[in-house]
């Protein structure tokens, strides 16, 4: 159950249009979904491949709320 709660929130965040808030510095990866205007649930990386995984994990081990504005 609680898995199927944090999937569901992780799902409305990354769902969303992203935008850097000021100046962040970003991995090459999510500066191309932003710059594209790309979801991470669109993540252009087959899914759950080793560049997936390193886009997803990077951008929330850095606290994406810090650095995203949607």
């Amino acid at each position: 159950m609680v898995e199927k709660i944090i999937r569901k929130v992780l799902m409305e965040m990354i769902n969303q249009p992203m935008r850097l808030k000021g100046n962040v510095k970003v991995s090459d990866k999510l500066k191309y979904h932003l710059d594209k205007n790309i979801p991470l649930c669109e993540n252009v990386f087959k899914e759950y491949s080793s560049s997936f995984i390193e886009l997803i994990k990077k951008t929330y081990s850095k606290n994406i709320q810090d650095l995203l504005s949607n």
